[in-house]
Formats: structure tokens, C-alpha cells, sequence
């Protein structure tokens, strides 16, 4: 009997593969289940333009009241609403490497007669996958490290929406180069960043800031394994924190730029909800960054950036305002994690303490700055585009045959 219900399970899975989908029924997801970033644009823009297509989301519940009505809400963590959109959806859309993507390691071996199989069945004919991705940071991901070397990747029929072609590059060796395709569309996300009709100060109050203050934005980037789900929370931003005299740097930013500065901090995704936001609240001139679920939003009102091995600089490279990499525990981090970029290598100035950031911050050459900035982005190949929300859809909509 259990011969026989395998094969029945098997066959219904080919079915699935070959079976029809409704070219208007359309599922996006961000992270994990959360409301943000370029797919919450991207499903934006459809909505307004293209009403006939159906949208939904993959949300976590807490999630749920910050999408709009047209919205249908489906539960991330819920294995029949994941199914329902993976079994019905012609289009899938986020911003990692597909909803259900899985890789093999090299030490997972014995899976590899499993993992083909599952991958055929992935690919789907009437299906595709759409991923965005934002800066390329300087960590190690999935398939760069030793410990996680990558032997087979199932994506499924997914294409790769990208900001650079330095990103296109590293994106193509981190998936094996198994996508369907790898387009430079620009970056939905970062559009504010280019643009020149964002209301600053709007934006600010909308963030709980105050509209007359500068802003130096800490966004330190997680530290921990992605494979197995483990992270230090306390070195993802606490630790940083404590070696950070607020007054003396802020007094350093208010010289060298000229106005009174804010000290905005802002914990990566993936570690936020473990930590306590009280630990940041020692200060009056310092506010809690993750108001908002969108980096962007606080990038956009940023005048400076003070982060470490994040990707944020990538973006916010954008503004052509200060980066500051605050690193004190690179030796530790390059021992646990390895880079994919030198540090020097990189046009920001970077500091191993504290005294070493109030020095290079003093030093600021802001000329010498945007000249290598300008260099890199050239090197890097960025598209410098704030029409990328456009340039994507328009992409999507084509391969998906809904416009010529």
C-alpha cells in the first residue's frame, strides 16, 4: 500500500508540473512574509496598471494589516496556503532565491537522486519564478563558503532582475548560473534613491523623526549561519552599539557636515525581533531604525551611513553621500565567514574602533570621496536609472505575455 501511494504522489507531482495555470493569478512574497521592498512595488505598479491580474501575498499573520484591500492575504508559515500559491500561481515574485528553492551541499550526497528529481519537477512549464536582488555586500553567501559548498541548486524556472552587473556576476556563481536568465533592470527599491520628488521631510515623520536634524544611520548586518538558521544577536548590532561614544560622534558629524546630527539605528531583518529596542534608547538623540520595514525609507533621509559587511553601502551608494564601515570584529568575522570583497578594495573609509571612526571621520576628504565612488560605480556597472519599478515590470509582463 505504501508502494502504491507513492507512486499515486508521484504522478500527481507530474501532473502538477505539465498542469495549466491562470496567467493572472499572481503571488509575492518579501524576505519572510513580510510587506516591503521591491516586490511590494513591483505588485504596486501591477495593480495600478494591470487590474485583471489577481495579486497575492505570502505574509507572516503579523503582517496582514499593512497590505492594502485588494491584497489576497495567504500565511507564509502555513503549509497549505504556501501550497495553494505554489500549485496555482503562474507568476511567483521576491526578493531571494524563489519561494521554493532548495540547494544540496556537499555533504548531503545521498540526496542527490531525490534532489534531481524534485528539480525537474520544479520546472514548471506554465510557471516562472522572479527574483529581485539589492547591493552586493562584501559576505560570503550560500555556495562562497567552504562550509556550504553548494552541489546542486533547485530554482525552477527563475529569472534574476538585477541592479549591476557586478551583482548579475555574483548572483550567476552563487546559483551555479542555473536561472533561466540573469537582466540588469535596475533595482525597484532603490528608485527613491535617484529620485528628486521624495518628500524628506514627510518621510521623516512618518518615521517618528524629527524633521529639523540631520540623520547618521547604524545598520550593522547579521552575524550568524544562514544554512542552519543560527545567530548571534548580541554581535549583530548590540556589541557595535556599546563601543560607539554617541555624543563625541555625533559632535564629529555636526563639525565636519555642518547641522545637528540624530543617531538612527537600524538592526538587519534577520535579527531584529530578537532584540530588546530599549538597548538603543540610552540617548535622546537616539532613535530606533526599524519603524519602518523598508531599508529604503531610512536610506532615502540618511545624510550619512555608518555600516559594516551589509549591502546597505551598495545601495546607498546611490546618494553619493558618506559610507563609514565601522568593523571591529573583521579579523573574527573573516575567520568565521570569509569576504567576497577586500576591504580595501572598497571606496569607503573604514575604521577597526572607535577611535579609528572619529579619526577617518575628521579627515573626510568629501571630493576625493565622490571620485572613487564615481569610479567604482562605473567599475561595478551599476544601471543609474530611477525608472527600474518600469524597466522590471515591463520585463515580467512581456515574458509573461500580458503586453507585446
Amino acid at each position: 500500500m505504501k508502494i502504491i501511494k507513492k507512486i499515486k504522489k508521484m504522478l500527481c507531482l507530474v501532473i502538477k508540473k505539465y498542469r495549466k495555470t491562470d496567467k493572472y493569478f499572481w503571488v509575492f512574497s518579501s524576505y519572510i512574509g513580510k510587506y516591503d521592498d521591491s516586490p511590494k512595488l513591483l505588485s504596486e505598479y501591477i495593480h495600478e496598471h494591470y487590474p485583471k491580474i489577481k495579486i497575492y501575498w505570502l505574509l507572516s499573520k503579523e503582517n496582514y494589516n499593512k497590505v492594502p484591500n485588494y491584497v489576497n492575504k495567504l500565511d507564509y508559515n502555513n503549509c497549505a496556503d504556501k501550497e495553494f500559491a505554489l500549485s496555482n500561481a503562474s507568476v511567483l515574485i521576491d526578493n531571494i532565491y524563489g519561494i521554493n528553492s532548495k540547494f544540496l551541499f556537499e555533504d548531503e550526497k545521498n540526496k542527490n537522486y531525490f534532489f534531481r528529481f524534485h528539480s525537474f519537477l520544479e520546472k514548471r512549464t506554465y510557471q516562472n519564478y522572479y527574483s529581485f536582488w539589492h547591493g552586493m555586500g562584501m559576505k560570503t553567501s550560500i555556495g562562497e563558503r567552504e562550509d556550504l559548498k553548494i552541489k546542486n541548486i533547485s530554482l525552477g524556472n527563475m529569472y534574476f532582475l538585477l541592479g549591476s552587473q557586478q551583482t548579475i556576476e555574483k548572483i550567476k556563481k552563487r546559483t551555479l548560473n542555473r536561472a533561466n536568465d540573469y537582466v540588469l533592470t535596475g533595482c525597484p527599491r532603490n528608485d527613491p534613491l535617484l529620485s528628486n520628488s521624495i518628500d524628506k521631510k514627510a518621510l521623516k515623520t512618518k518615521l517618528g523623526l524629527p524633521v529639523d536634524k540631520k540623520v547618521v544611520l547604524f545598520a550593522p548586518t547579521f552575524r550568524g549561519n544562514t544554512k542552519n538558521g543560527f545567530f548571534d544577536y548580541n554581535i549583530s548590532g548590540i556589541e557595535q552599539l556599546k563601543m560607539i561614544n554617541t555624543n563625541e560622534l555625533l559632535s564629529a558629524l555636526s563639525s565636519k557636515f555642518g547641522g545637528e546630527f540624530i543617531f538612527v539605528v537600524r538592526f538587519h531583518h534577520l535579527v531584529e525581533k530578537r532584540l530588546n529596542l530599549n538597548d538603543i534608547r540610552n540617548n535622546s538623540c537616539v532613535f530606533s531604525g526599524n519603524v519602518s520595514p523598508n531599508m529604503v525609507d531610512y536610506l532615502c533621509i540618511a545624510d550619512v551611513l555608518i555600516s559594516d559587511y551589509s549591502s546597505a553601502s551598495f545601495d546607498f551608494i546611490l546618494t553619493k553621500n558618506p559610507v563609514f564601515l565601522f568593523v571591529p570584529d573583521y579579523n573574527d568575522y573573516t575567520c568565521k565567514y570569509s569576504l567576497v570583497r577586500k576591504i580595501e578594495s572598497l571606496p569607503f573609509p573604514f575604521a577597526y574602533n572607535f577611535s579609528e571612526l572619529m579619526k577617518i571621520i575628521v579627515s573626510f576628504d568629501m571630493s576625493d570621496y565622490q571620485s572613487r565612488i564615481a569610479d567604482f560605480i562605473n567599475k561595478e556597472g551599476y544601471l543609474i536609472t530611477d525608472k527600474s519599478l518600469e524597466i522590471a515590470a515591463n520585463y515580467i509582463l512581456k515574458k509573461e505575455k500580458i503586453i507585446k
